[in-house]
């Protein structure tokens, strides 16, 4: 009998069934089903004509011999990154709400609302968590971690950005805007 994958998905999800997970299946988040959650405002829109218009954040888990170790995402969606270790995904909330960030989640079950950050997260688990692990702790992480995104950031080439890395594409892009500024400032003004 042909049936359809969402199909599946939806009878099984019913009836509380899963498929076979290698080793233990974790829960990093349980949310308050009870609780207003933010509208969509982005509306999978990560496009950015200037720095500091849309960030995209996300926090993933690194499990480590003495316990996980949660590292938040942060990113101007087209610029570079920036990173938090966190112990708690609370603490990164509320460091979002301490930053004025104007949160956009889309609906539940839906990630497409943080597709970008979860791009990354994807690339940064294949390319370090789970090639060079086993980890001891949060110290062996946050070093891996930080020099991971220092080699993201300013050597990694991203096609989107004409296949130079995050930092270079930000530089010429002020670079352009000092240029564009001074052009205005040569430009007699007549009265």
């Amino acid at each position: 009998m042909r049936v359809a994958r969402c199909t599946v998905e939806r009878l099984t999800a019913g009836m509380g069934l899963a498929g076979a997970v290698r080793g233990k299946a974790h829960r990093t988040t349980t949310p308050d089903e009870g609780a207003a959650r933010p509208a969509d405002v982005v509306r999978r829109d990560f496009s950015a004509s200037s720095p500091n218009q849309l960030w995209v954040a996300d926090l993933t888990y690194v499990p480590t011999w003495s316990g996980f170790v949660y590292v938040a995402f942060i990113g101007d969606a087209p610029f570079p990154l920036h990173l938090w270790l966190a112990d708690l995904s609370i603490r990164y909330a509320e460091r979002l709400a301490e930053a004025g960030v104007n949160i956009s989640v889309g609906a539940r079950g839906d990630s497409y609302d943080n597709a970008l950050a979860e791009t990354i997260i994807g690339l940064y688990k294949t390319e370090l968590i789970r090639r060079c692990g086993p980890w001891k702790g949060i110290d062996d992480v946050e070093y891996a971690t930080l020099e991971w995104l220092d080699w993201f950031t300013h050597r990694r080439l991203l096609e989107p950005h004409g296949n130079v890395p995050p930092a270079e594409f930000e530089a010429a892009y002020w670079r352009k805007e000092d240029t564009s500024i001074i052009e205005e400032l040569k430009e007699p003004s007549f009265r």
